[in-house]
């Protein structure tokens, strides 16, 4: 059985709307890392300041 054009724009559509929600998906999650990582710094020299002021 033949595909119609439209079942292949249909299959196009799909792919490319799953590689947008996969692209959107990773760089917010390298976001939400980069934030998770800002925290992490923090907290750390903030014990280190505290450490030293004993």
């Amino acid at each position: 059985m033949r595909k119609t054009s439209k079942q292949y724009l249909f299959l196009f559509v799909s792919k490319f709307q799953t590689r947008m929600l996969f692209n959107q998906v990773f760089v917010r999650g390298l976001q939400i890392s980069r934030i998770g990582a800002t925290i992490t710094k923090t907290r750390f020299w903030a014990t280190v300041r505290a450490l030293a002021r004993g």
